[in-house]
C-alpha cells in the first residue's frame, strides 16, 4: 500500500510568516524521514551544509535588515548566528575603519 504523504497547501498571492514556512517545511522533511524507512536517503557532510547554506541564503534575502550566518566553530560544527547587519554592511564598515587606519598612520608619519 503507498505511503500517504501530507497535503501541503501554499496559495497565490498570500504572504506567509516565517512561523508559516517552517511548518510547511516541516510538513516536507517528516515525508523525508518517513520515506527514509522505505528508501534509506544519505547526504554527505557537503550536501548538507550546502542545503543549508542555500536556504539561509534564499531566507536572507527576504530580510529587510541583517542576515542569519552559519559561523565555524570547529570542523564539523557550526552555531547559528543572526547579525543585525548584512554581509555587504560588515565589509563596508571594515573598509571605513581600514581607511581611517591608514588616515591616522599617514598623520602620525607627516609628524614626525
Amino acid at each position: 500500500m503507498e505511503r500517504q504523504y501530507p497535503i501541503i497547501e501554499i496559495q497565490e498571492g498570500v504572504k506567509y510568516s516565517g512561523a508559516d514556512v517552517v511548518d510547511r517545511l516541516n510538513l516536507l522533511l517528516d515525508a523525508v524521514a518517513h520515506h527514509r524507512a522505505d528508501d534509506p536517503l544519505r547526504y554527505s557532510a557537503s550536501d548538507t551544509y550546502w542545503i543549508i547554506r542555500d536556504l539561509f541564503r534564499y531566507v536572507n534575502t527576504q530580510l529587510d535588515r541583517g542576515e542569519f550566518r552559519m559561523v565555524r566553530l570547529k570542523k564539523g560544527a557550526w552555531r547559528l548566528q543572526y547579525d543585525r547587519k548584512t554581509a555587504a554592511e560588515r565589509k563596508a564598515d571594515s573598509a571605513a575603519d581600514a581607511e581611517v587606519s591608514r588616515t591616522r598612520d599617514y598623520i602620525n608619519r607627516l609628524k614626525q
